[in-house]
């Protein structure tokens, strides 16, 4: 029993994942700011980015 309930509350705690796929936002949406067509899209990405990488760390 008592190993099901913490693999239950791991599995809820944001992984390595979230903040490699945070950081990579922030890189695309430097570099989609850089290109002038799709600035929107660059501030869209660094948003999302910034935001899972602060729920890791609020998570964690």
């Amino acid at each position: 029993m008592e190993e099901n309930t913490e693999s239950k509350e791991q599995s809820n705690k944001p992984g390595v994942w979230t903040i490699l796929i945070g950081l990579f936002l922030i890189i695309r949406g430097a570099m989609r700011m850089a290109d002038k067509e799709m600035e929107i899209f660059g501030i869209l990405m660094i948003v999302v980015g910034v935001g899972s990488i602060v729920y890791y760390f609020a998570k964690k």
